[in-house]
């Protein structure tokens, strides 16, 4: 528009997945931060009231009356925004218990305590581990202002949880370009080292080993949505691979993103089929062991 503000027509949006509105909403702010301005106009009443709900797109939709319907707090799409790695564990603890709420005991024969646990503790895990990813090496390289956009919903047709978060940090490649596992020094080349045990890792590891410190955080939420029958994505820079670290990776170039994306496709069911806890036994010692194989 003439007066240097971006006008989003979202007149024909019905509905959003976790990664792009994840999306979305790093690319408001980092307008935001470069002193534009935005306005998402022309959205259906439903929609509007759903997405405010969300808190990060409160303020950019466009002023409209009052919804005559009531508004629940409660959706089976959650998402956040994490400004602080200190915040990271609580963000990610309520996401993944507000998730499970949604899952009905019935999919599968256990109680419903244990339903709801098998799926609270894997994904308060990943969505730990991953917020903490990218607030702690997402802000290096001259990236102290980076934040992080972390989405989950669960889904009831085909039982599946999707994860996603985006930030606006430094990127993979930016992160870990001196590492010896970064060759070529290229985006493909640097997400799929940021996959392999231990390269991540950025501090000792100490008497009570946790999975960031070691580097596992993103390896083992890779293997606990391959292990459900899922899928991973993760993009970064003008790259985006699809199952990355696995010999049958899917690379493909994108417009360039600065900062990091990954996308999770979780089967639900599958979570409470092994104990995600074992994955870690595959990993006794970061970076000398190799990927786990899935052919086991």
């Amino acid at each position: 528009m003439a007066d240097d503000t971006v006008m989003i027509d979202a007149e024909e949006l019905e509905f959003a997945e976790p990664l792009p509105l994840c999306l979305l909403a790093a690319q408001l702010s980092n307008l935001q931060r470069l002193g534009g301005k935005a306005s998402i106009e022309k959205l259906r009443q439903p929609v509007a009231d759903r997405l405010e709900r969300m808190n990060v797109l409160r303020g950019w939709i466009e002023a409209r009356p009052a919804s005559k319907s009531p508004v629940h707090n409660f959706s089976a799409l959650q998402v956040a925004r994490a400004n602080c790695i200190d915040d990271a564990n609580d963000i990610a603890n309520s996401l993944a218990q507000k998730i499970a709420q949604f899952v009905p005991p019935e999919f599968c024969h256990h109680s419903e305590t244990m339903t709801r646990d098998g799926v609270v503790h894997p994904l308060g895990y990943m969505l730990t581990e991953l917020l903490e990813n990218s607030l702690t090496h997402g802000r290096g390289k001259g990236f102290a202002h980076a934040s992080a956009w972390i989405a989950a919903q669960y889904y009831s047709s085909g039982d599946l949880i999707r994860l996603a978060i985006v930030d606006n940090g430094c990127g993979f490649l930016k992160s870990l370009h001196d590492h010896s596992a970064v060759e070529p020094k290229s985006n493909v080349a640097a997400i799929r080292a940021a996959f392999i045990p231990g390269v991540s890792c950025n501090r000792s590891v100490g008497l009570v080993r946790d999975s960031l410190n070691a580097g596992l955080g993103l390896t083992v939420s890779r293997d606990i949505a391959l292990r459900s029958n899922g899928a991973v994505w993760a993009g970064s820079g003008d790259a985006w691979i699809e199952q990355p670290g696995r010999e049958e990776d899917s690379a493909k170039r994108i417009q360039p993103w600065q900062g990091s994306m990954l996308n999770f496709e979780i089967h639900r069911a599958g979570l409470i089929s092994f104990n995600f806890r074992d994955l870690f036994s595959k990993y006794p010692h970061p970076g000398e062991v190799p990927p786990i194989s899935f052919t086991d």
